[in-house]
């Protein structure tokens, strides 16, 4: 397991994890940053599990910023984190979902796969 950049309002990390010959990136709280490049280019990811946040006060990328994290990292598959936060107050919801990103992903032409699993649904 390798310790890799994050950004975001406190101190945070990522980490990609390497075994059985696949790289899996788990981004955990951060925003789209520079960074990503780096670790697109150091590693051949597999599987990058990515927050997609759908309410208003940023607390990682929504899906303009994930987009830009996918182009960067250029994941096989991603999984998209941080569902199922809905804000109680309608202010603070956005239309943004995971639907939506994979459809930015979609007209962004990048090949990723996108996996949606929901609460209490795994993939192998």
């Amino acid at each position: 397991m390798t310790a890799v950049p994050a950004a975001h309002i406190s101190r945070t990390r990522g980490f990609v994890i390497e075994a059985e010959g696949r790289n899996i990136y788990f981004a955990g709280d951060t925003y789209y940053r520079e960074f990503m490049k780096e670790i697109g280019s150091r590693f051949r990811l597999d599987l990058a599990l990515m927050p997609v946040t759908t309410f208003r006060i940023p607390l990682t990328m929504g899906e303009k910023g994930a987009t830009r994290a996918v182009a960067a990292l250029s994941p096989k598959v991603v999984i998209p984190i941080h569902l199922g936060i809905t804000p109680r107050s309608p202010l603070l919801r956005t239309s943004e979902s995971p639907e939506g990103f994979m459809k930015r992903l979609r007209a962004a032409g990048l090949p990723a796969e996108v996996k949606i699993l929901r609460e209490g649904e795994s993939w192998e």
